[in-house]
């Protein structure tokens, strides 16, 4: 908890998970962040303090449980339930080991980038020049997140590859997946490389993983 008790007056918000997804610790930044008292979070789920954002936070706390790799440089934005306004922010998540070098608790930096978010949004020209991305603005409360992201898997994968998925993860063979969809076992290869690619995952055993804790299947 040492890092905790540094942080504790820093602008950068800081908290530890456990595997459970709860509150072991959090920095003043954070609990100004979410609008709750540090001593509030204990014990809480980033679903009991943050509501609808848990979406975005608990697939990335997992992913850095089963992966034991950082997710670096995360940037969202959400409406909190105790704040009026959309916000904006950077989050970095890296895994605590104990003395047996396993994975205990995963940690979590956070940087709030509204304010810079909002100047941005007023120096940007009223009219974009022809051919420019243009980004509609959305109503309060509306929660979206980068193109990476692996919360709504529906959302992520087409349904073909949840079909792909969703048989690999039953610990059906390439073959097996290819038979049942009528399709060539190396279209199956490519489905399954593809979806390891959108969810960022690297082996079989982490899709089944992935599968089960999503409720594509049943362990």
């Amino acid at each position: 908890m040492w890092l905790l008790n540094t942080l504790n007056g820093s602008k950068i918000g800081f908290a530890i998970y456990d595997k459970g997804f709860r509150y072991v610790g959090v920095n003043f930044a954070i609990a100004a962040m979410n609008g709750v008292p540090p001593e509030e979070h204990l014990g809480q789920t980033p679903r009991d303090v943050v509501g609808r954002t848990s979406r975005i936070i608990e697939p990335r706390i997992d992913r850095v449980f089963l992966t034991g790799e950082p997710v670096y440089h995360h940037e969202f934005s959400a409406k909190l339930p105790k704040r009026t306004d959309v916000g904006y922010w950077i989050q970095d998540y890296f895994p605590i080991s104990d003395d047996r070098d396993r994975i205990s608790h995963v940690g979590i930096f956070v940087v709030e980038v509204t304010e810079q978010q909002r100047l941005r949004a007023l120096i940007q020209p009223a009219q974009p020049q022809q051919g420019a991305r243009v980004r509609r603005n959305l109503p309060a409360g509306v929660l979206f997140d980068s193109p990476s992201s692996m919360e709504f898997p529906t959302d992520v994968l087409s349904a073909r590859e949840l079909e792909v998925l969703s048989l690999l993860a039953q610990g059906k063979s390439n073959k097996e997946v290819g038979s049942a969809l009528t399709i060539s076992e190396k279209t199956v290869e490519t489905y399954r490389s593809r979806i390891k690619l959108k969810l960022g995952l690297k082996s079989l055993v982490e899709l089944v993983h992935y599968a089960i804790q999503r409720g594509i299947v049943k362990p």
